[in-house]
């Protein structure tokens, strides 16, 4: 799917805040819930990158875990 311009966002954001509106649901909700849902979807990928970067500053820092 090619990227939409600046201007078809914001007419495609507007057409679903009405829709949304109509069905009384409140966009910011719904996009709050969106960014959960796909945080909680991914979170394999998040642990991943921390432990990572937890082994990366263990091996930076003469093996400490914490702080400096």
């Amino acid at each position: 799917m090619a990227k939409k311009t600046k201007s078809e966002q914001n007419m495609l954001k507007k057409r679903v805040q009405q829709i949304m509106t109509l069905k009384n649901v409140d966009y910011d909700t719904w996009l709050n819930q969106q960014h959960e849902l796909y945080l909680n979807e991914n979170m394999e990928c998040i642990d991943e990158i921390i432990d990572k970067e937890i082994k990366r500053r263990q091996n930076t820092q003469g093996g400490t875990l914490y702080g400096k």
